[in-house]
């Protein structure tokens, strides 16, 4: 059964590996329904190396609200080399506090992601935008949130075995074993109040809500629906951190009005929902299933008659 339409032409550069040229998204764009866009959050570092500020657009970002010198420092020899924990910095011989503060730095963001959304929306004009996002990190949706018809968030498994090995590399106390972070393995650690896991999948959930936050911030909706195998690992534990969240980040008058829900749909609920739509259009027009039946009567006649 075919759900939608996919245009020919994208479905042959895929296939042959290619880019489709600027004429035949053109085309695409002509014949198709909707578009679909996925994409993931920006990465982050822990800590930029080379000055850059964090960055949770696509766009380019410059630290421009945020304190001159930072709380947080290092010393430093006059060499350059760090003072160990056994020595006494002695500003005297040079030594000196380092500064962490990005202050006026500029970080580039992923700029072709967001002409992709861009150009997506020139090319597709009128039609619905459908926006797929994957949250591996926090992110603000400000920027091209109000060029899409719909927002689709999720935080992937994947974001929840990268944080779970980081920290197992770091020598994390765990009963995960690194080489098998199944799905069973990694709810059944959670489950089990196993302090990587449970710390690992609380972060991920963190970053889920803030998208969650930005939605409600711009859009108030009355009721937010989560689904997926994160949802499922522990849903008490995924609706505590994201009301958390959400409870500190937004207005007192919207929290209260806001349902929080973890799916309870079939395990296939895109089947369904296929099957829905399926039923939908024929239902839409009786007169089709009338003609399918009186021709199948027919038919039925017919064979009484030859037997």
């Amino acid at each position: 059964m075919k759900y939608y339409n996919v245009p020919d032409s994208l479905v042959q550069a895929v296939e042959a590996g290619e880019m489709p040229s600027d004429e035949e998204k053109a085309q695409a764009a002509s014949e198709a329904d909707f578009a679909i866009i996925e994409l993931q959050s920006p990465s982050m570092a822990m800590e930029y190396t080379d000055g850059r500020p964090q960055n949770l657009t696509y766009g380019e970002y410059t630290a421009d609200a945020m304190r001159e010198v930072s709380i947080g420092y290092d010393w430093y020899h006059a060499a350059g080399t760090l003072v160990q924990y056994n020595e006494t910095p002695d500003e005297s011989k040079g030594d000196y506090k380092s500064n962490r503060s990005r202050k006026g730095n500029t970080h580039a963001g992923t700029p072709e992601n967001l002409e992709l959304i861009q150009e997506t929306v020139e090319l597709m004009g009128d039609k619905p935008i459908i926006f797929i996002l994957s949250m591996e990190n926090p992110m603000v949706v400000s920027e091209f949130e109000p060029s899409v018809d719909a927002m689709l968030m999720y935080a992937s498994m994947r974001a929840l075995r990268g944080r779970i090995v980081e920290q197992l590399q770091n020598g994390a106390l765990s009963r995960l074993d690194r080489g098998h972070l199944t799905a069973n393995a990694l709810a059944q650690a959670v489950q089990k109040g196993d302090h990587v896991a449970c710390e690992a999948y609380r972060q991920v959930c963190s970053f889920l809500a803030m998208g969650i936050v930005s939605l409600i911030n711009q859009l108030n909706p009355g009721k937010i629906v989560m689904g997926g195998r994160l949802a499922e690992i522990h849903p008490g534990l995924l609706l505590d951190t994201i009301y958390k969240e959400i409870e500190s980040r937004t207005h007192s008058l919207l929290v209260g009005k806001i349902t929080l829900e973890v799916n309870q749909l079939h395990p296939s609920p895109s089947l369904l929902g296929a099957g829905a739509y399926a039923a939908y259009q024929e239902l839409s027009h009786p007169e089709h299933l009338l003609t399918a039946f009186a021709d199948r009567t027919a038919l039925y006649a017919r064979a009484r008659e030859l037997a």
